[in-house]
């Protein structure tokens, strides 16, 4: 995964909400991999990138006087690196996706033709095919999750930045599905689409006329599930739905729909239609019209105008549920929502549970255009980033018991991950947009660079970090305690 620099708050990832493959082979010290190929010289614009892809892996080190990239793959424990693919065209970059029946290479020609390499799971090089079935305008992958089939569209963005509702003049995208095999075109989804959404093997797509459909990402084939649909939320599961209805665009009702029953309930009005979803564009009104849904899809709210709270229900029953007074919404960290409460003076953060309008407070300070989040909790505490204004935080930890408060990790940067053992890995910028990667320690205070001046990196919080630099491809595992 490459690290890159935070415009606005710190995106810090808690342990477990990203678990890796496990290593096969035990790597106990610091191992060089591969070396920076012959010619390269670290600069911006041309950095050293890599990608794990199952026991392997695919890495450049782009050469400034060379259109493109060069590709080379190894073993992740080791071994002689060879030139990936030698009979392939230039590059502009390679990137892998484990699909259900392979694992897969493809890469974008410097004539941007997309291709697709090589299929891992075959010894032996593949001759380079472009991918069949698209059109021949140009055409960009679209990385999701790491596992399943490669995703590639074009996105039209509309000039006022208006996305993810239809019939608003906003952007639309064309959307294909290719599932690695070369012999196989790609499937169109649509050409006019709002939005989509991955549910187990199927895609929901939301058109720009306003229809959702349910369509089958192998042949293309579709179901109608609503019509004049001009936004839609879909909970986690994908078997409800919170969809708002194509009207005049000012006053339009939501409703609720249960996809086993077929059923319809009105749980809302979106009577601020007309400033919703970044319309006009500014930060107070990025969100309004959107709904944020718990995880376990128990309950969601939705947001109004300057992140007021228009409604807040439950999704068994579509059933209201009262939001306590003068709160505005902050969004969700696991069952709970954030909420800012009101204070004239000062910015107050507090957890509210919807299960039993449990509310408390982790959080109280001057206001900020960089407020805290939430980097971890249990029912007692809130583990919390507080951005500097640059690419750095502070990580706190309070006790909701005591109101105590106190610095956990004084200084994280743009990845944070809490180890099994309790110590902290994070990546600090360094020059440029390099970074280091350290491990600290809150029973000492202390960090420990694990390297310096990385260009890309690959976590594994039970073993160490697979990265790429100025000296080449290594594997370096976490400092002993």
């Amino acid at each position: 995964m490459f690290v890159r620099p935070l415009a606005a708050a710190l995106a810090l990832t808690a342990c477990g909400d990203e678990a890796a493959p496990g290593w096969i082979c035990p790597l106990d010290q610091p191992v060089q991999i591969a070396s920076p190929s012959a010619g390269w010289t670290p600069k911006l614009g041309r950095r050293a990138l890599l990608e794990r892809l199952g026991d392997h892996v695919l890495y450049s080190f782009p050469l400034q006087n060379k259109p493109g990239a060069e590709y080379w793959f190894v073993d992740r424990c080791g071994g002689a690196p060879e030139r990936f693919h030698p009979t392939a065209p230039s590059l502009l970059y390679a990137l892998g996706q484990i699909t259900a029946d392979h694992v897969v290479v493809y890469g974008l020609d410097t004539n941007e033709r997309l291709l697709v390499l090589d299929r891992l799971d075959v010894p032996g090089f593949d001759e380079p095919r472009p991918v069949l079935g698209l059109p021949d305008e140009k055409f960009q992958p679209w990385p999701g999750a790491s596992e399943g089939p490669m995703y590639i569209g074009d996105r039209r963005t509309s000039e006022a930045r208006v996305g993810g509702a239809a019939a608003i003049g906003g952007t639309l995208s064309t959307l294909y599905v290719h599932h690695g095999d070369p012999a196989v075109p790609a499937v169109g989804l649509g050409d006019q689409i709002v939005n989509y959404f991955v549910v187990d093997d199927r895609v929901l797509v939301h058109d720009d006329d306003g229809d959702l459909r349910d369509v089958d990402p192998r042949t293309g084939e579709f179901e109608l599930v609503l019509t004049g649909v001009r936004r839609v939320e879909v909970a986690p599961g994908g078997r409800r739905l919170l969809w708002q209805q194509l009207g005049d665009d000012r006053v339009e009702p939501i409703f609720l729909h249960d996809r086993d029953s077929g059923e319809d309930i009105q749980v809302a009005v979106n009577d601020f239609t007309a400033l919703s979803w970044n319309r006009p564009d500014d930060l107070l009104t990025q969100l309004t019209g959107i709904w944020v849904v718990l995880p376990d899809s128990s309950h969601a709210a939705l947001y109004g105008p300057a992140h007021a709270i228009a409604a807040v229900i439950r999704l068994d029953t579509g059933a209201s549920v009262t939001p306590p007074a003068g709160a505005r919404l902050r969004g969700a960290f696991a069952d709970q929502f954030t909420l800012e409460l009101a204070d004239d003076d000062e910015l107050v953060l507090a957890r509210w549970d919807p299960h039993t309008d449990a509310l408390r407070e982790w959080f109280r300070g001057p206001p900020s255009s960089y407020p805290p989040a939430i980097f971890s909790a249990t029912d007692d505490s809130v583990t919390y980033s507080v951005p500097d204004g640059g690419r750095t935080a502070t990580l706190w930890h309070v006790d909701l018991v005591t109101g105590e408060s106190a610095i956990q990790v004084p200084r994280v940067g743009s990845q944070t991950t809490l180890l099994p053992d309790g110590r902290y890995f994070t990546v600090l910028p360094a020059r440029d947009y390099n970074y280091d990667i350290l491990v600290f320690d809150p029973d000492t205070g202390l960090y420990t660079i694990i390297a310096s001046d990385v260009d890309d990196l690959d976590v594994d919080p039970e073993h160490g970090v697979l990265h790429s630099g100025a000296d080449g491809l290594w594997f370096s595992p976490f400092p002993p305690l």
